[in-house]
């Protein structure tokens, strides 16, 4: 019943805009859905015998969700935000992947086992560039996972079918969580997973750009935790303009400005390097 809602209200806005010049698509955007794929298990084992299963995937993929909603409920509470695709483990396959109608939700994200170029479902099944493009209403995709963003320009070109935004790694992610302050009663604990916390507050609650959000992130909760080998996030984005004419570049998006329908441009990339990058 949702959606329908939500496609006859979007009609009744462009209809609106085409009798109005005032009117922009400018603005905070009216719906903010999430989807997550999570990945834990992964069996069998590779050919070596080695155990490749994950701890924090499923952990990591619900502070992105809960913790993107709950900022964005505190701060905008007319901008409806839901949860509305969790696949994890052996729900979140590659079949999944491709049939589930993520075009219909603002952000997506993928958490589990890559290489340059590709994510890993839990039977090892392979998705890449020409698995899936991202278009309709989505705006933000993250892969968070080694080395999926290791492409050029014109291999990322692939993924993008009017996003705004493309986040992932050029070199190894991390899991961890780490005891401290304990006492009699328990402990607390650094995670890595939190890195999302302060990410939806960096981008949503203090109005910072969705790149700055990112990457700062990234080398407070992760890079600054431990003596790491290297954290290299990146993103890929749309450089476009707007219906009206206004400049657009997806790796300054803050999320009090999006623009409210898709970017049909060229596609920018940027990175940033904590510590020597390592890849084993």
């Amino acid at each position: 019943m949702y959606k329908y809602t939500k496609s006859l209200i979007l009609c009744g806005l462009l209809l609106t805009q085409a009798f109005s010049q005032t009117q922009t698509r400018w603005g905070l955007p009216e719906w903010f859905e999430m989807s997550t794929y999570a990945v834990n298990d992964y069996n069998p084992s590779l050919s070596d015998g080695s155990n490749k299963d994950l701890d924090r995937s499923l952990a990591d993929a619900t502070q992105f969700a809960t913790q993107l909603k709950s900022k964005i409920n505190a701060k905008y509470p007319n901008v409806y935000a839901n949860w509305s695709i969790k696949r994890e483990n052996w729900d979140a396959t590659k079949v999944n992947f491709i049939a589930d109608n993520t075009n219909n939700n603002e952000a997506l994200m993928f958490r589990g086992h890559g290489s340059a170029g590709k994510i890993f479902f839990g039977n090892w099944a392979t998705a890449d560039r020409y698995t899936k493009q991202f278009g309709g209403y989505t705006k933000w995709v993250f892969f968070n996972s080694c080395l999926t963003m290791d492409q050029t320009v014109p291999e990322l070109s692939y993924y993008f079918n009017g996003a705004h935004a493309i986040f992932g790694h050029l070199a190894l992610t991390y899991e961890f969580i780490n005891s401290y302050s304990c006492s009699l009663v328990g402990c607390n604990h650094h995670r890595s997973e939190d890195v999302w916390a302060d990410f939806a507050t960096r981008w949503i609650t203090n109005g910072e750009t969705i790149w700055d959000a990112y990457k700062y992130s990234m080398q407070s909760k992760v890079y600054s935790m431990g003596s790491l080998p290297g954290l290299r996030p990146k993103v890929a984005y749309i450089v476009g303009t707007g219906d009206n004419g206004q400049a657009f570049s997806g790796d300054t998006e803050r999320f009090q400005n999006v623009y409210n329908g898709p970017i049909y441009g060229t596609v920018g990339t940027r990175s940033i390097s904590f510590g020597t990058p390592q890849y084993n």
